[in-house]
């Protein structure tokens, strides 16, 4: 589940938008200054949960996620077997997402996670890959019990 929401601290909304101009979601730091959005940070509490929630994806390689999942986007607990099984492997996406495990395992990776809120639900904006692997990481040791600060991204009004 996501928990202790709060409002984030001038100092947070600088550095975070900063950090999201360089990014491909660059155009919501953008719609973060002019007010449409607001960002705030949260915990996500439970890999199980963390698992449920939808990546950015549509595809992996060739794999579509509606074909092969049923549904679009993947989801974060999808996207390692389809990539260990695909026939049509993102062999770019699965090697990231081992070298962020093996930073995980060492304790080094830099967890820069940012979700998006609507209606809908939540859905992870940016650090899918780093998602996946932390949770993956974590179901191998399994731990349900974490702790996985991030920021979301809500419409405001």
């Amino acid at each position: 589940m996501i928990s202790e929401v709060r409002e984030c601290w001038p100092e947070e909304v600088r550095s975070h938008l900063l950090y999201l101009l360089y990014t491909p979601v660059c155009q919501y730091a953008c719609s973060i200054t002019r007010g449409g959005y607001g960002l705030r940070r949260a915990v996500i509490n439970s890999i199980s949960y963390l698992g449920s929630l939808p990546t950015i994806f549509q595809n992996l390689g060739t794999a579509d996620a509606s074909t092969i999942v049923g549904h679009s986007p993947f989801l974060v607990k999808d996207v390692m077997p389809v990539l260990q099984g695909s026939n049509h492997p993102d062999d770019s996406a699965l090697l990231s997402i081992q070298q962020f495990m093996a930073m995980e395992a060492e304790g080094t990776l830099d967890l820069i996670v940012t979700l998006l809120k609507s209606d809908a639900g939540y859905v992870i904006l940016d650090g899918n890959k780093r998602v996946v692997a932390f949770y993956e990481q974590r179901k191998q040791q399994k731990s349900d019990g974490t702790a996985l600060p991030v920021f979301v991204i809500a419409g405001v009004g």
